[in-house]
């Protein structure tokens, strides 16, 4: 199934949920990367980008040690940025990605995945790949708030933490997938380190 899924990620014989989850899988590092990475410079006490970047094989089996051991940076000076901080932190990457969670969207929607969900329990019980994937999906998603948090205290979208601002990021992070890429998209810039 896996040789089947790189040759083909929405390959028609695989079930059409799973080839959603599967292929969100590919999304949800990305996100990761754009909210760690730029805050990821001299961090201690391990280095971010080889578990973020292994996140896109392993999940949050590789993300996970360092979203436990990393230090917390509410601010980053955006002009010490290095290139690949850089590039997770630019609106280009965001609007990819944001546009990639559509595209799926727009596949589960097409194909009607969620049709297909007595199938999907079937394999979800007999297939580890399969039901170590979901149980993968399911745990980045619950993972996504505390970094989600910092990067919006980084750009100034909370900073008192009203009514409101929790509810902007509670509503980010209720829609797997989509809403942490709509975030990313659409956050502001960094704020500078004198304000």
């Amino acid at each position: 199934m896996i040789a089947d899924l790189i040759s083909n990620p929405f390959d028609p014989q695989i079930n059409a949920l799973f080839l959603v989850i599967f292929n969100a899988l590919g999304i949800m590092p990305a996100v990761f990367a754009q909210l760690l990475l730029p805050a990821s410079k001299d961090q201690k006490p391990v280095p971010a980008a080889p578990f973020v970047l292994g996140s896109f094989a392993g999940g949050l089996f590789l993300l996970g040690p360092y979203l436990a051991l990393r230090q917390y940076r509410p601010r980053v000076d955006e002009t010490s940025l290095g290139g690949l901080a850089k590039a997770t932190n630019s609106k280009i990457g965001g609007v990819l990605t944001l546009v990639s969670a559509c595209g799926l969207v727009a596949y589960a929607v097409q194909s009607g995945a969620l049709a297909t969900l007595p199938e999907f329990l079937t394999l979800f019980n007999a297939q580890t790949l399969v039901h170590v994937s979901t149980v993968d999906l399911s745990l980045l998603s619950l993972v996504m708030w505390e970094p989600m948090l910092e990067d919006m205290r980084r750009r100034g979208a909370y900073t008192d933490g009203s009514g409101s601002q929790k509810l902007k990021l509670a509503a980010f992070c209720a829609i797997p997938v989509l809403g942490p890429a709509a975030y990313v998209a659409t956050r502001p810039p960094l704020l500078p380190l004198d304000e």
